[in-house]
């Protein structure tokens, strides 16, 4: 027999998840948003209007479709880091979403420019790879061309780029670009202990060599002095004055970069698996103490290691921005020695090699090749809007 059972729900009050009169919040409104204008990626904005929330996650802020950083929120302002916009235009607009809500708020105009610009095209066998600036504005960067033939241009502030030098072959890359006092354009080369002196027109030469033969030069700059200090993987960094005496103070590393900021001479290394950035003293003798250097920052356990430092630049501040081969290729250290990515989101992930400041506001790096979402990046000089000037070159006089 089968037997049927039939129950009734009587006066069960058992809550459902269908709620009939669910609760709806008022749509937000945007009155103003200041700066109106700023960088991609970059600048912080304070949008002010009505009906925000104060959990800052149940704040979306839109610019075109590109998302905003929310920093900070009260139901009448947000603080946000402007979202990256395509290269497209400078227009953004700005649009908030607040959950809960039914609409969008109004929509505001804003400016953003890129905080990143390549000023130079390249084709996929145009290598380009140290860059310096000279007192006038004029840019000049090392070249290799289909692995063979090493140029130095010269690009003038109008944009006009002409030969700097005649062609070289073999094969050779300049890894260090420097104006000197006398106005020469100085240089070093596939880890050669040469140093090579450049003038407009002319034939790249050999300016003086350091000694022993096995002596390995990478990246060299001026102090005021008009001394030309030199590093690499050595047992020494050296110094070169203006009559080419050259005197080595002892410092077993593998040096990849250094700069001279005031009377500090600032030195990167490589050892094992981490990079250290190391500051001498510069006394008034024009020496250094090889073996007592006071240590900045140890890139290993401060951010990650197998990052390494290829070259480095410094602002006025005293901040460090790093040339590294991180997928995050450019970082920032205070003078404290905190490190923290810089521009985030902004870079393509892929190598910083050389860096410098122009006499602006302005930091290029010349960026490797390789394949990101798919498509092939070819190796360029990137413009980098820092809003910040950079410390002086002391070659430029």
């Amino acid at each position: 027999m089968l037997m049927v059972i039939f129950t009734g729900c009587g006066d069960d009050k058992t809550t459902t998840l269908f709620d009939p009169n669910p609760a709806v919040k008022p749509d937000p409104t945007i009155t103003s948003v200041t700066p109106d204008s700023g960088l991609s990626g970059i600048t912080e904005l304070t949008i002010s209007g009505t009906n925000f929330s104060a959990v800052k996650e149940e704040n979306t802020v839109y610019f075109n479709t590109g998302v905003g950083e929310v920093i900070a929120a009260t139901p009448t302002s947000l603080t946000v880091r402007a979202g990256v916009v395509t290269a497209a235009g400078e227009n953004a607009l700005v649009k908030v979403r607040v959950k809960g809500a039914l609409a969008f708020s109004n929509t505001v105009v804003v400016k953003l420019k890129q905080a990143v610009e390549y000023p130079l095209a390249f084709q996929s066998f145009e290598k380009p790879s140290a860059i310096e600036f000279d007192k006038n504005g004029n840019m000049y960067f090392s070249q290799l061309t289909a692995d063979v033939t090493n140029n130095i241009f010269k690009v003038t502030p109008a944009g006009v780029k002409t030969v700097f030098t005649p062609n070289v072959g073999g094969g050779f890359r300049f890894t260090s670009l420097k104006v000197g006092p006398d106005g020469a354009l100085y240089g070093v080369r596939n880890s050669l202990r040469a140093i090579f002196r450049m003038t407009e027109g002319a034939a790249i030469a050999s300016w003086t060599a350091v000694t022993p033969s096995t002596v390995k030069l990478v990246d060299i700059d001026f102090d005021n002095a008009g001394n030309l200090w030199a590093c690499g993987d050595n047992q020494s960094i050296f110094k070169v004055s203006p009559t080419k005496v050259v005197t080595p103070y002892a410092f077993a590393a593998n040096a990849t970069a250094l700069r001279v900021v005031g009377s500090d001479l600032f030195v990167a290394v490589k050892k094992d698996s981490a990079a250290i950035l190391y500051k001498f003293a510069i006394d008034g003798s024009g020496n250094i103490d090889g073996a007592n250097p006071t240590q900045i920052v140890n890139l290993g356990s401060a951010f990650g290691y197998n990052v390494y430092i290829n070259q480095f630049t410094v602002d006025v501040n005293g901040n460090f921005y790093l040339a590294t081969n991180s997928i995050t290729p450019i970082l920032k250290v205070t003078p404290a020695g905190t490190v923290s990515v810089h521009y985030p989101g902004v870079f393509l992930p892929l190598e910083a090699m050389f860096v410098t400041w122009d006499n602006s506001s302005n930091m290029y790096y010349s960026r490797n090749n390789g394949t990101v979402a798919g498509k092939v990046q070819d190796q360029t000089i990137a413009k980098v809007l820092m809003g910040v000037q950079g410390a002086p070159y002391l070659g430029r006089k």
